[in-house]
């Protein structure tokens, strides 16, 4: 993020130095335009997290079971509060991978971290590709990540819970 507003910083800095030289010869005044009102604000489009955004996110890279997915999020990150999403964009407390493809750009607090949300989900659509893509049952998805990816015990049975009580395959209906 932040070399994104340094380049919008030199950008701004280069229009108004472009700005100044207009002014200082003349070429301004025929606009009637103040040099101060002829500068403007670069605005940076953000992708700022909300769980909306993620369910659109999971829509668009078209993954396996994205109710499950969205349920591992809320569940890993405490309804989106834990250190380890506000510190790492880690949604899915990820460790870093070793033997796949990641988007992880190294390890922070134990868990892989990333420039932003996004690339925690396509991390885990990676994930996702690497090592579940023979699994075609919602029941062998979920007991893949209960034997497979959780530390704690019965997360198939928390993640249905989850589902269950947020309505969660709702949002994946169109």
């Amino acid at each position: 993020m932040a070399p994104l507003f340094v380049l919008f910083g030199i950008i701004a800095l280069i229009y108004q130095s472009q700005l100044a030289n207009a002014e200082q010869k003349g070429f301004l005044e025929g606009q009637n335009i103040p040099f101060e009102e002829g500068v403007f604000a670069l605005e940076a489009e953000e992708d700022a997290f909300s769980q909306e955004s993620l369910v659109e996110e999971l829509k668009r890279l078209n993954v396996r079971y994205p109710h499950i997915i969205l349920a591992q999020s809320i569940l890993e990150t405490g309804h989106f509060s834990s250190r380890i999403f506000i510190e790492n964009n880690n949604l899915f407390g990820m460790k870093e991978a070793k033997a796949r493809s990641t988007t992880a750009l190294g390890t922070q607090l134990g868990h892989a971290y990333y420039d932003d949300w996004k690339q925690s989900v396509m991390d885990y659509a990676l994930f996702q590709n690497a090592y579940m893509n023979k699994i075609r049952k919602e029941k062998q998805y979920l007991k893949y990540l209960d034997k497979n990816y959780a530390e704690a015990s019965n997360y198939d049975a928390t993640l249905l819970q989850i589902i269950e009580r947020e309505n969660l395959k709702e949002l994946f209906l169109d």
